[in-house]
């Protein structure tokens, strides 16, 4: 992947550095370096698979203006997600396709929280594409990088009559169902070149003052496990995702969780991969309304555990009543529940 230098190695730069096609190529941009004074800037993502009418309009109006154009592409620090599927290298080969390379250069610029700092880097990218009596324009178009910017540099913003967004682009192609070669090539090289991820998912012991604790059974198990779920990306807290699943699951109310303690779950759709699930193990002291089997789960019940004294997770009472990936989770709650002052 590309990496833009930080502000102190921003001086060092080579010129040569991001890929000119060709020595004739870079000579000739130099040469038109010392004979031109002005440098045309367009800063954008490019997030698309590829160029649509408005970019090359876009591009093009800048070439028009200026002999020489420096593309800085907006690199966030995460790839591979929804807002920003590509990495700069695939980003630039794209607009390198347009041809000009005598008159195009393209260097990532990467995202900041801050809009100083951000600016600083940006000018600092300018200034190794710049003599000293040299000026430059930066470009943006709508919803453009133009208000965070706080550099030195004058803006300008194009508006073009065709105007097609990246992520109205990046919506089609969620919907295409042309599963070619190519697809199923991009498919596979996007997986190898994600980090491994780790899976948040909350699981809950939920005990009754009569004696007991609550269990569910999915319709594709024998043995019975904790009622929990995978953390829900839009709620707030794993404390809200608990006691979501909990009332989905088995149509009990939760008010109070604890946080016990989390483990890796050897969950066997995982097994095989690099990613892994994560969960949060809570303890709830108590639950009202009626204990009735929801969403996924085919049964829901109270189970008469002995408290009084831990339970391992390789003894027979639990081998021959719970899946094997929660057996730990129940024999570390059943560990605390002893622990605490709660009788059942």
């Amino acid at each position: 992947m590309c990496r833009w230098p930080n502000l102190a190695e921003a001086s060092n730069l080579k010129f040569e550095s991001y890929g000119f096609e060709s020595h004739a190529a870079h000579h000739h941009f130099m040469g038109l370096r010392m004979a031109h004074s002005t440098l045309g800037v367009i800063i954008a993502r490019f997030q698309v698979h590829r160029l649509h009418d408005g970019h090359r309009q876009f591009i093009d109006t800048v070439l028009s203006k200026h002999a020489r154009v420096l593309i800085l592409l907006g690199t966030a620090p995460l790839v591979g997600t929804l807002r920003n599927p590509l990495d700069a290298d695939a980003r630039r080969q794209m607009l390198l396709e347009l041809g000009h390379h005598d008159r195009i250069s393209v260097v990532p610029i990467p995202d900041h929280t801050d809009n100083y700092t951000w600016s600083q880097l940006v000018d600092a990218a300018i200034a190794v594409f710049m003599s000293p009596n040299d000026t430059a324009t930066l470009y943006g178009g709508r919803d453009s990088f133009i208000p965070h910017y706080l550099g030195r540099f004058p803006t300008q913003e194009i508006v073009l009559p065709t105007s097609v967004s990246g992520t109205e682009l990046r919506h089609q192609i969620y919907d295409d169902t042309n599963k070619n070669e190519d697809f199923r090539r991009g498919v596979i090289w996007a997986s190898g070149h994600r980090y491994p991820s780790v899976v948040a998912t909350v699981d809950v012991g939920i005990f009754n003052p009569t004696g007991g604790m609550v269990l569910v059974r999915k319709s594709t198990e024998t043995l019975w496990r904790l009622p929990g779920g995978f953390s829900d990306p839009n709620g707030n807290t794993f404390e809200q995702d608990a006691r979501r699943e909990v009332y989905e699951e088995t149509g009990l109310h939760v008010e109070s969780v604890q946080y016990i303690g989390s483990l890796n779950v050897d969950d066997w759709r995982y097994r095989s991969d690099a990613d892994r699930i994560r969960t949060m193990l809570f303890y709830a002291p108590s639950a009202w309304g009626p204990l009735q089997a929801g969403d996924d789960v085919a049964e829901a019940k109270w189970y008469p555990f002995r408290y009084d004294q831990s339970i391992a997770e390789d003894s027979p009472q639990l081998t021959t009543l719970i899946v094997p990936e929660h057996r730990p989770l129940v024999s570390m709650l059943l560990r605390h529940y002893e622990n605490t002052e709660d009788t059942l």
